[in-house]
């Protein structure tokens, strides 16, 4: 059997016979992974503790850099990540890109991995290249209790990654309520803006997450704030359809009559039409490929989906225009 997928498949025994053999314990194939990186990554703990009694690299890499604390870790084998830990691998080993295995056990929101790898002095803060930490993708991802281990721990509620984008950015975003509310009452900033100049507001109404957007703006957070291009939450939010999240925010005050950078009023942006509805959402998300909201499908806009969409479109500037302030004439 090729590339070592024996040790994913065969027990303990057949292993033992190959090494007595005189078989390689730390031989890689051709993506650089060694048997400890397949045993590891399949949460085969007696294999494992056999290769490591027999030698094997617990700080062996594949070719992108990945350990078998990193393969244990993504998958939550909490005893393999124990026995790797008690044999000394490097808790903050980074592969090509700076993930840690503590950022692949938050992201995947394998909490007491994450515990451990904490317990074993781990960086809390520890970034990969593109400045994401393991707050990040916690949040990201809405597991809870990994974000508030992680700050428990002192991990920086603030953190921003190379484009400025916060945890409670991509909380809002994905509309993870509880985690929005969590970094919140630990003094997460409700303002920050990221390179261009978006809000957790921003990004919480141009999804729709109308709860999320109750919360910001009960705590604060500036109704009537501009991106780079002058967009307020309210631009985006209309823009995108989102007529609950509209009326909240014009019942809190949001400004109808503001102008974007290229002269036009929201209203009058909104009632140029539906076209450019897609190209909204994605000049607003991060390049991280993770985070990147799906476009519409062609079949989508079927009569009954055009109609609903004219009706919401239509509803929403009758809203906003209702709020107008009569002109001087």
């Amino acid at each position: 059997m090729k590339d070592g997928l024996l040790f994913m498949w065969h027990p303990k025994m057949v292993v033992k016979l190959l090494i007595d053999n005189k078989a390689n314990v730390d031989t890689t194939q051709k993506k650089g992974w060694t048997p400890l990186h397949f045993a590891s990554q399949n949460g085969h703990l007696e294999v494992v503790k056999f290769l490591i009694d027999n030698r094997a690299n617990v700080d062996t890499t594949d070719n992108e850099g990945w350990t078998p604390l990193h393969v244990a870790s993504q998958n939550g084998h909490l005893e393999v990540v124990k026995l790797l830990i008690d044999d000394r691998a490097n808790v903050d080993t980074t592969e090509n890109k700076g993930i840690t295995p503590l950022y692949v056990a938050s992201k995947n929101g394998h909490l007491e991995v994450v515990k451990l790898l904490i317990d074993n002095k781990a960086n809390v803060d520890t970034t990969q290249n593109e400045g994401w930490t393991p707050l990040h993708v916690a949040s990201l991802n809405g597991h809870l209790e990994v974000v508030k281990l992680l700050i428990d721990n002192k991990a920086n509620v603030d953190t921003t990654q190379n484009e400025g984008w916060t945890p409670l950015h991509v909380a809002s975003q994905n509309g993870h309520l509880e985690v929005v509310k969590l970094l919140i009452d630990n003094k997460a900033n409700v303002d920050t803006t990221q390179k261009k100049g978006w809000t957790p507001l921003h990004v919480a109404s141009q999804n729709g997450h109308l709860e999320v957007v109750k919360l910001l703006i009960d705590n604060k957070a500036n109704v009537d704030t501009t991106q780079n291009e002058g967009w307020t939450p309210l631009y985006v939010a209309s823009r995108n359809g989102h007529l609950e999240v509209v009326k909240f925010l014009i019942d809190n005050g949001a400004n109808v009559d503001t102008v974007e950078n290229g002269g036009r009023t929201r209203i009058a942006h909104v009632a140029a039409g539906t076209a450019s509805h897609n190209s909204a959402k994605s000049s607003l998300l991060p390049g991280h490929g993770q985070h990147r909201t799906r476009t519409f499908p062609r079949s989508l806009f079927s009569l009954r989906a055009i109609t609903f969409l004219l009706l919401s479109f239509f509803s929403i500037i009758t809203l906003a225009l209702q709020c107008l302030k009569p002109q001087a004439v």
